[in-house]
C-alpha cells in the first residue's frame, strides 16, 4: 500500500511540475497578441516610409494563429528486500520526469487587388499634407504620435494627426472591404497670398489665398484652422472672382485660388491680426477645406498617382522658369 501511495505522489509531483496548461496557453496567446499588434504597426510605418521614398510596398495579412501545449509525464517506482545474517535491508527507488513543448504558429499572406488599401497609403503620404513628417533630427518632445528612424532620417506622425493614423490602420487592416468613401473635405496647403488684401469696411477684409492644389472655385470654409495656438472652427471662404493670366475664373472651374473673408477684432470668431500678419501666419499651413457645392473625387490609387504626377510636372515647369 505504501508503494502505491509513493507512486501516486511521484506522479502528482511530475504533473504539478509541468504547471497549468490552460494558464500557460493563455499567457502565451496574450504575449503573441501584443507581438501581432507590433507587427501590424511596424508594417504600416514601414510601408509609409517606402511610399514616401517611391518604393514598392506589399501588405501582409497575419492569419490562422494557433497555439498548442504538448505535455508528457513519466514516473516509476522500484524496491527490493534483502536478508543477510538476520538483518533485513529494504531498497526503495523512484524516478519522475516530464517534457513540455509550446507551439505558436501564424500564417502571413500578401494582400493583392485591394485598391482602397494601397490607395490609403498614397493618400496619407501625398494627399494629406503634414501627416508624415521627415526630419534629420528627432521630433521635439510630445510632438510625435509615432516615430521611426530609417537611414539617418526620422519619419513621424504629428500628435494632432493621431486620429488620421488610426483611420489609416483601420483601412489597411480590419476595415478592408468597406465601400470606398467619398471624402468631405479637400486637404491642401496655403502657399501664400495673391496681391494686396482688400478692405471691405473698417473690420472686414478679403485675402486671395494661393493653394497648393486645384480646387473647384466655390464658397465654403477652412475647418479647424490654428492661428497663434487658437482654433478657429470655420474661416469663411468665397469663390475667387479675380483673373489668372488675364482670364477670369468661372464658378466651379478648377483653380488654386480662393478668397478668405474675415473680421479683424477681439470678439469671438474674429481674428486679432491685420491682413498682412494673418497672411504670414497662414503661409505654409496645411488646411482642410469644405466647399458648399463640391466634394473631392473618390480616392483611387490611379487617381492619386495621376494627381502626384501632375504636381511633380508643375514643380518641374516652375523650376525651368
Amino acid at each position: 500500500m505504501n508503494r502505491i501511495l509513493r507512486l501516486a505522489v511521484v506522479f502528482g509531483v511530475a504533473v504539478a511540475a509541468l504547471g497549468c496548461r490552460a494558464r500557460q496557453l493563455c499567457e502565451d496567446q496574450d504575449r503573441f497578441r501584443c507581438c501581432l499588434l507590433e507587427l501590424y504597426t511596424n508594417q504600416i510605418m514601414d510601408n509609409l516610409i517606402r511610399v514616401h521614398n517611391g518604393l514598392p510596398i506589399i501588405q501582409l495579412d497575419y492569419s490562422n494563429i494557433t497555439g498548442t501545449i504538448n505535455q508528457e509525464t513519466s514516473a516509476s517506482i522500484s524496491g527490493s528486500r534483502e536478508s543477510a545474517a538476520g538483518a533485513v535491508t529494504r531498497i526503495f527507488g523512484h524516478m519522475a520526469g516530464g517534457t513540455q513543448t509550446n507551439n505558436l504558429t501564424v500564417t502571413a499572406n500578401p494582400v493583392l487587388n485591394d485598391h482602397d488599401l494601397y490607395g490609403a497609403y498614397l493618400e496619407f503620404v501625398y494627399k494629406k499634407p503634414g501627416r508624415l513628417v521627415v526630419t534629420p533630427e528627432p521630433p521635439p518632445p510630445g510632438a510625435a504620435h509615432i516615430v521611426r528612424s530609417c537611414n539617418k532620417l526620422y519619419y513621424w506622425v504629428p500628435t494632432q494627426y493621431k486620429v488620421d493614423f488610426l483611420d489609416l490602420s483601420f483601412r489597411t487592416t480590419s476595415l478592408r472591404g468597406e465601400p470606398v468613401r467619398t471624402p468631405e473635405t479637400f486637404d491642401t496647403t496655403i502657399l501664400g497670398i495673391d496681391g494686396k488684401p482688400v478692405e471691405l469696411d473698417k473690420q472686414h477684409w478679403r485675402l486671395a489665398l494661393v493653394l497648393k492644389d486645384q480646387l473647384p472655385n466655390d464658397s465654403g470654409a477652412i475647418l479647424d484652422a490654428v492661428i497663434d495656438g487658437k482654433v478657429y472652427p470655420k474661416l469663411r471662404l468665397e469663390a475667387f472672382h479675380g483673373k489668372i493670366d488675364g482670364k477670369k475664373v468661372a464658378i466651379g472651374e478648377d483653380t488654386n485660388r480662393l478668397s478668405l473673408v474675415y473680421v479683424q477684432g477681439d470678439d469671438p470668431g474674429e481674428i486679432p491680426l491685420p491682413p498682412a500678419k494673418l497672411g504670414e501666419k497662414l503661409e505654409g499651413r496645411s488646411v482642410r477645406i469644405k466647399l458648399s457645392a463640391h466634394r473631392p473625387p473618390t480616392p483611387t490609387p490611379a487617381a492619386i498617382l495621376e494627381s502626384i504626377r501632375h504636381e511633380l510636372g508643375q514643380i518641374r515647369i516652375q523650376g525651368i522658369k
